[in-house]
């Protein structure tokens, strides 16, 4: 009989408990619901909360989990109404820009940003309405970004920045260095933005090409030929090339032998040049001019003067004017002979590439055109068809 009390207080005793933990689920409910009914959501989420430590149903905690989940999405929404950017994210042109950004608040004071995560290629500065951010030009063929962190109050907000890279560029003080016969030493300066820097290629064999910092240095030795020189050093980065042509002045001559050479195609003749002190030749030839014209033959002597041109490494332009003396048979199976005076212009291109020698003096393969126009004494004279191949040998 005394067992049956202590069983019948006990379930008496469960009965009331479990009716005071639906009675604290209900009410704790019920105040969360009133709350979110006029919009005090943080409010209501704290009796949602609460309401948790009374759930006696599973079907209870579904519920409740679901109204939390709904309160805590409003809350975030109010969070982002009341503090809000124009704009969260901007995407800026290498040469920088400044603009305004407007900063909404509602029912809240002040905001504030991490000056620590600002870089120095941008300024912001607060103003009435936002802040003005201004962005510095980038100079550099790398893209920079940045993200600054705003508060006001417990809500957070980042602001994006990212600029475009520059293009990359390389530019030298000077792209032509003229050296005289002593040689000497010249310095260019090398302007670029490449991450990497610059590297230097040399195509002149008798210069020595160093770089320093921001100069490339030519140093370059006195010539000892009597033919002027000249070269390519280039100046490259990733995505540019820079050309600097090096040329050097002949070593000094005085009427100097330079060249004997033998000409045969239109003509034939023997020619004799002499340099002068200026890289220019004094031109003598002579043979025969016309032995391919059937109803002529004609021949003289000419003296011409030369100016040359060294456009490549082995390739020379030589262009001049002249004056030639001589006879002509006209037709050739005629005995009488006339005195022929003509003016001799020449154009012609040498090809003489590193190796070609005989005795250790150049050889260069020649074609020249040199049309002779004049008077043999009765009538004009000319031959226009003067085209020659030769051979040249260099005897400075």
């Amino acid at each position: 009989m005394k067992r049956l009390y202590w069983i019948l207080c006990g379930f008496l005793f469960c009965n009331s408990i479990s009716a005071q933990i639906d009675d604290c689920f209900a009410d704790r409910v019920a105040n969360g619901d009133s709350l979110f009914s006029i919009r005090n959501y943080e409010a209501a989420l704290d009796y949602f909360n609460a309401a948790k430590s009374c759930v006696n149903k599973p079907e209870d905690l579904s519920e409740l989990n679901k109204k939390i989940n709904k309160t805590k999405n409003e809350i975030k929404k109010a969070r982002i109404q009341a503090f809000s950017l124009s704009k969260d994210y901007v995407y800026i042109k290498s040469r920088g820009e400044k603009d305004n950004i407007i900063i909404t608040l509602e029912n809240i004071r002040n905001w504030d940003f991490d000056k620590n995560n600002c870089p120095d290629w941008l300024v912001i500065t607060k103003t009435k309405d936002g802040f003005i951010y201004e962005c510095q030009a980038n100079n550099q063929p790398i893209e920079r970004t940045c993200t600054i962190n705003f508060k006001a109050g417990s809500i957070a907000k980042i602001f994006k920045v990212r600029q475009e890279k520059a293009s990359e560029y390389l530019m030298l003080s000077q792209t032509a260095l003229h050296m005289s016969p002593q040689g000497g030493e010249q310095s260019v300066t090398v302007s670029t933005n490449a991450i990497a820097g610059y590297n230097i290629i040399s195509q002149c064999p008798w210069a020595s090409v160093t770089s320093l910092r921001n100069n490339v240095i030519v140093r370059v030795e006195a010539n000892p030929k009597h033919d002027p020189r000249n070269g390519n050093i280039y100046v490259r980065t990733e995505a540019c090339s820079q050309l600097i042509r090096v040329t050097q002045e002949a070593k000094p001559s005085k009427f100097l032998l330079d060249v004997v050479a033998l000409r045969i195609l239109s003509d034939f003749e023997l020619s004799m040049s002499f340099r002068l002190e200026n890289g220019n030749h004094i031109q003598f030839d002579g043979g025969l001019w016309d032995i391919l014209r059937y109803n002529n033959l004609s021949g003289g002597f000419s003296a011409s003067y030369i100016w040359s041109y060294e456009f490549a490494d082995i390739w020379s332009l030589n262009y001049g004017v002249g004056l030639g003396i001589g006879g002509v048979r006209r037709p050739y199976d005629m005995l009488q002979s006339r005195f022929v005076i003509a003016a001799v212009p020449s154009v012609g291109i040498e090809c003489a590439p590193s190796g070609w020698e005989i005795g250790g003096k150049q050889v260069g393969i020649t074609l020249d055109y040199r049309p002779y126009i004049g008077t043999d004494c009765v009538g004009f004279y000319h031959n226009l068809t003067n085209i020659n191949l030769g051979v040249r040998l260099h005897l400075h």
